[in-house]
C-alpha cells in the first residue's frame, strides 16, 4: 500500500503508481516464492469475508449473492414441499448470505437492492407470487406479510451483538474495538461517547464547536480537522498557555505535533492553515485570548513539557534537545507570568533523599499540588556560565 496527498487529502496509490519491487517468501526447499503485487481494490477472501485495502466490501456482497442465487436454483430443481423450503430459507440461506455482517460496512441502498433481488428470486420456489410488492415481502406475518429479514437491521444486530460480547474484553476482537474507538475519537476530536452523537452533524469529522465560525461550516470542517490532527490538538486545552487563556503562538504556525499521542499522518495545504487560523480567531478573539480562562488540568497533558519552575519559584528550568535541563541562577523571583509561554501547568522541582529529584504538577489557578512523579535519579549538576546544565 502507498499513499499520496492531493490538496491535503490522502489517497491510496493505484497499482500503476506503486513502486515496482518484488517481495518473496523463502520456501522449505530454499527457493523463494514471489508475492504478487495487487491493486488496493483487489479483494481477497479471509475467513469467509472478502475485503480489500480501499475498504470496499461490494465484492463480499456480490459473492454472497452468488451463493444465494445458487441455493435458489438448487431449490427450484428439487421439488421439495414449500414448508421445507421455508425452513431452508430461514436456517440455511439467510445465515449463508449474512455471514460476516459484523465485520463489513456497505451503502445501505446497495445492500437493500441486492437482498430484494434475491428475495424476489426465491419467492417462486417457495410457492409465492414473485410479483408481490416489497411491503408484503418484509411485513410481519401478523399483517399478512412474508416476514423476510431486513438486511440493514440484520447487519445492525450483528454489530451490536459484537459490541455487547467483545467490548472491554482481553481478546483480539476486544482490542480491535478499543483501537477503533481511539482512532475514531482522534479523527473527530470528540471525547464523549461517539455512538450517541448525531451522525449528520459530525460526518465531516470535526467538532461541533466550530459551527459558529462559518456560514457554511461543513465546507471548511475537513480542512480544520486536517490541521488539528497535524498539530496533535485534541481539545482547547492543548491550544492555550499555562495561564489557561492565551493561545499558544505555536498554534498559529505551520509546525507539526509535539504530542505523545499518535495522530494520523496529515499534510495540510496553505489554505488549510489559513482556514484553521480563522477558526482559532473566531473561537477566541482577535487578540487570541479567551474571555474566561480554562480550569485546572484533570489529567496529565499529552503535549511535551519543556518549562518548569522550582518549589521556591527562584529557578526556571528548560528542557533541551539532548534530554538535559538548564536553569537560570539570576536570583529573581519567578511567577506564572514569567513562564506564561509554556503550555503546561507550573511544575515544581523537589528533592527527596529516598526518591531523588522529582516533579510535582501544580494547579496554575490555585497553586495546590495535584500529582507527583519521580522523574530523575542520580543526576549531577554541571556549571555552564550563567546557566546550570542538568545531565545524567
Amino acid at each position: 500500500m502507498g499513499w499520496k496527498w492531493v490538496n491535503g487529502v490522502p489517497q491510496l496509490r493505484t497499482l500503476r503508481q506503486l513502486l515496482k519491487y518484488t517481495l518473496t517468501i523463502p520456501q522449505k526447499g530454499g527457493s523463494p516464492a514471489a508475492i504478487p503485487l495487487r491493486g488496493v481494490g483487489d479483494a481477497e477472501e479471509t475467513l469467509g469475508v472478502w475485503s480489500c485495502p480501499d475498504g470496499d466490501f461490494g465484492v463480499h456482497i456480490e459473492k454472497k449473492m452468488e451463493v444465494g442465487h445458487l441455493w435458489v436454483e438448487r431449490l427450484r430443481r428439487n421439488k421439495c414441499p414449500a414448508a421445507d423450503g421455508w425452513l431452508g430459507f430461514r436456517y440455511s440461506l439467510i445465515p449463508k448470505v449474512t455471514y460476516g455482517f459484523a465485520a463489513i460496512t456497505i451503502d445501505p441502498d446497495v445492500l437493500e437492492s441486492a437482498f430484494q433481488w434475491l428475495y424476489r428470486d426465491v419467492q417462486s420456489p417457495l410457492r409465492v407470487n414473485e410479483n408481490i410488492t416489497k411491503f408484503y415481502r418484509m411485513a410481519p406475518k401478523r399483517v399478512m406479510g412474508l416476514g423476510m429479514p431486513n438486511p440493514g437491521i440484520k447487519m445492525l444486530a450483528y454489530k451490536l451483538h459484537l459490541l455487547q460480547t467483545e467490548w472491554n474484553q482481553p481478546t483480539s476482537a476486544g482490542q480491535m474495538l478499543q483501537q477503533s474507538l481511539e482512532i475514531f475519537q482522534m479523527e473527530t476530536g470528540l471525547s464523549t461517547n461517539v455512538i450517541e452523537q448525531d451522525y449528520d452533524r459530525f460526518e465531516n469529522l470535526a467538532t461541533g464547536v466550530l459551527q459558529i465560525c462559518f456560514q457554511d461550516p461543513r465546507s471548511d470542517w475537513r480542512a480544520i480537522n486536517r490541521v488539528r490532527k497535524y498539530k496533535g490538538v485534541h481539545s482547547l486545552a492543548d491550544m492555550v498557555l499555562c495561564d489557561g487563556r492565551t493561545v499558544d503562538p505555536w498554534v498559529l504556525t505551520t509546525e507539526g505535533s509535539d504530542s505523545s499521542c499518535v495522530f494520523s499522518v496529515e499534510k495540510p495545504t496553505r489554505s488549510d492553515f489559513a482556514t484553521f487560523r480563522r477558526a482559532v480567531t473566531c473561537l477566541t478573539s482577535s487578540t487570541h485570548r479567551l474571555q474566561t480562562p480554562l480550569g485546572a488540568y484533570v489529567n496529565k497533558p499529552h503535549r511535551r513539557d519543556d518549562w518548569f519552575i522550582s518549589e521556591d519559584q527562584t529557578l526556571l528550568f528548560c528542557a533541551t534537545s539532548d534530554s538535559s535541563y538548564m536553569f537560570n541562577t539570576s536570583g529573581m523571583t519567578l511567577s506564572a507570568t514569567h513562564v506564561s509561554h509554556c503550555h503546561s501547568p507550573i511544575q515544581q522541582l523537589c528533592w527527596d533523599s529516598s526518591q531523588g529529584w522529582y516533579v510535582q504538577v501544580s494547579n496554575y489557578l490555585t497553586g495546590s499540588l495535584v500529582s507527583g512523579s519521580t522523574l530523575w535519579h542520580g543526576r549531577s549538576v554541571h556549571l555552564r556560565t550563567d546557566y546550570h546544565s542538568w545531565s545524567a
